[in-house]
Order: structure tokens, then C-alpha cells, then sequence
């Protein structure tokens, strides 16, 4: 933890965020690292739970390993 410097709660639209951000800014305070909220993509967050999965997410198959050119192209 001695690394962390913040702690972000990304709004997806999914849920009401008032239990949330207290929660998030408690522990902020308690670690004494700076609060911060980002505005996330719902569409996006539905895409990774329920598919499809095409063009805005690397796909790696069981022992495939990750290279930085996989990303130049999505």
C-alpha cells in the first residue's frame, strides 16, 4: 500500500454512488491519499459483463502473452 497515492471511484451509471463515495472517502482519509471520481463508460462496463466483447477489448487466449503492438491495434 505504501505505493498507492489515491483513490478512485469510477462512476459506471451501474449504481447510486452516495454509499459508494462515502465508503471510498473514508478509506482515502484513513490511508491519507487524495480522493478522486472519474465519470466512467457505461456502455463499455455493460460490453465486459455481457458481451459482445469485439473491438474494445484484448481478447488473449489460455497462455497467450501480452504485447505492446496488441494494443496499437484495437
Amino acid at each position: 500500500m505504501k505505493h498507492y497515492t489515491r483513490i478512485a471511484l469510477i462512476d459506471t451509471g451501474v449504481y447510486p454512488m452516495e454509499l459508494y463515495r462515502a465508503v471510498a472517502k473514508e478509506n482515502a482519509d484513513f490511508l491519507g491519499v487524495t480522493y478522486e471520481e472519474l465519470q466512467g463508460a457505461p456502455q463499455l462496463f455493460r460490453e465486459l459483463i455481457c458481451g459482445p466483447r469485439e473491438g474494445n477489448f484484448l481478447i488473449l487466449e489460455k497462455g497467450q502473452s501480452v504485447q505492446q503492438e496488441m494494443f496499437l491495434n484495437l
